[in-house]
C-alpha cells in the first residue's frame, strides 16, 4: 500500500515536472517612455510578448488593437488564433502597443488619419509605434528587415498608415476591416497624403 502511494506521487511529480514551463508573458515596457503623440488623445504604452526561446536577430510583429480595447485584448486575440504559439516555436518578438483611453469608458481609437499621423516624424500616434519598433530592436536585438504589422478596425486602420508612412520600419503587413491609409474611417473619403 505505501509502495503504490510512493508510486502514484513519484508519478504524479513526473507529469508535473515534464510538462512545459513557459514564464513569457505580455509585459508594460517600464523603461519606454511613453509616447506623447501632438494629436490623438494623448500617451501611448508599450507592450511587449518576449518568448522563451528567442531566435537570433528575431523579427517583430507588431499588433495593433482595435477600437475600445487594450494591449491585453488583442494579445488575448493572438492567444486564440495562435499567434503566441507561433511566436513561441519560431522564436519572434510581439509589440503591442496601446492607445490612451480618452473618454474613461474604455474608448482607446488610433489617431490614423490626421496630418501628424499621416507624416514621417510628424508627432502623431504611428510615430510612437515607430519608437517602439527602434527601441525593441535595439533592446532585444531583433532585425530590422524582418518588421511586420497586423490590426483589425482602428487596428486596421493605423496598420495601413503605419505601412504607408514608415515603409523604411514596417516591411508588410494585414489589415482586417479597415480603410486605406488617408481615408477617412467613417465616410471613406480620401485625405491627401
Amino acid at each position: 500500500s505505501s509502495d503504490l502511494v510512493c508510486s502514484l506521487l513519484a508519478l504524479g511529480f513526473g507529469i508535473f515536472t515534464a510538462l512545459p514551463t513557459n514564464a513569457a508573458s505580455l509585459q508594460l515596457v517600464a523603461n519606454f517612455q511613453p509616447f506623447v503623440p501632438t494629436s490623438g488623445a494623448g500617451p501611448i504604452s508599450m507592450y511587449v510578448y518576449v518568448p522563451d526561446k528567442l531566435a537570433a536577430n528575431p523579427p517583430i510583429l507588431v499588433l495593433c488593437h482595435y477600437y475600445g480595447a487594450s494591449a491585453s485584448d488583442i494579445f488575448a486575440e493572438a492567444v486564440g488564433g495562435g499567434i503566441v504559439a507561433a511566436a513561441d516555436q519560431h522564436g519572434f518578438i510581439m509589440v503591442a502597443p496601446q492607445a490612451r483611453d480618452s473618454t474613461g469608458t474604455n474608448g482607446r481609437c488610433w489617431d490614423y488619419n490626421s496630418t501628424q499621423s499621416l507624416t514621417h516624424d510628424g508627432g502623431g500616434d504611428t510615430q510612437g509605434i515607430a519608437q517602439m519598433v527602434k527601441y525593441a530592436t535595439t533592446n532585444y536585438l531583433a532585425n530590422s528587415n524582418r518588421v511586420y504589422v497586423t490590426g483589425t478596425s482602428c487596428g486596421a486602420m493605423i496598420t495601413e498608415a503605419l505601412l504607408a508612412v514608415y515603409p523604411d520600419i514596417f516591411k508588410a503587413g494585414a489589415e482586417f476591416s479597415g480603410v486605406p491609409a488617408g481615408a477617412d474611417g467613417w465616410g471613406g473619403d480620401q485625405m491627401s497624403l
